[in-house]
């Protein structure tokens, strides 16, 4: 397909030189006659529009790039954010990743006894602390009972 638009290309770019060789209509067209030099023409019109028309061509294929939809060949903006990407209202559903119950019954039983883990080993560091506060304070309190 690329190689059929670069034939299609050629073609104009070669067919454009062959008339403007032959022909000063195309010449005129292109403002590239009737001037005091050869190159000012050029470099003053027809060629700076170009690339104009090239860089806007960029930004705008840039911009839509950015957001149609991510699904191979197609062509809709994409409305559904998806992992951050875009996805049409037809395509959105293939990017999701569906879990079946089974899935979705054991990441939640893996997160219930992570948290149950982490509940344990808290509590446990909790009391510890506790216990040594608590044997700290009985000894202050013996050292203000013990007579002087």
């Amino acid at each position: 397909m690329k190689l059929r638009w670069l034939a299609v290309i050629a073609l104009a770019a070669l067919l454009v030189s062959l008339a403007s060789v032959y022909d000063r209509t195309v010449l005129h067209f292109l403002g590239w006659d009737g001037q005091g030099s050869d190159n000012y023409s050029a470099w003053s019109g027809s060629v700076p529009a170009l690339f104009t028309l090239a860089g806007m061509s960029t930004l705008i294929a840039g911009l839509w790039h950015h957001i149609n939809c991510q699904e191979p060949g197609c062509f809709r903006i994409g409305k559904h954010k998806v992992s951050g990407s875009p996805w049409c209202s037809k395509h959105h559903g293939k990017a999701r990743h569906r879990l079946s119950v089974e899935e979705l019954l054991e990441r939640i039983l893996t997160a219930t006894d992570t948290a149950n883990d982490a509940s344990k080993s808290l509590t446990a560091e909790v009391s510890a602390a506790n216990q040594a506060s608590q044997r700290q304070m009985d000894q202050v309190l013996e050292e203000l009972r013990a007579p002087r």
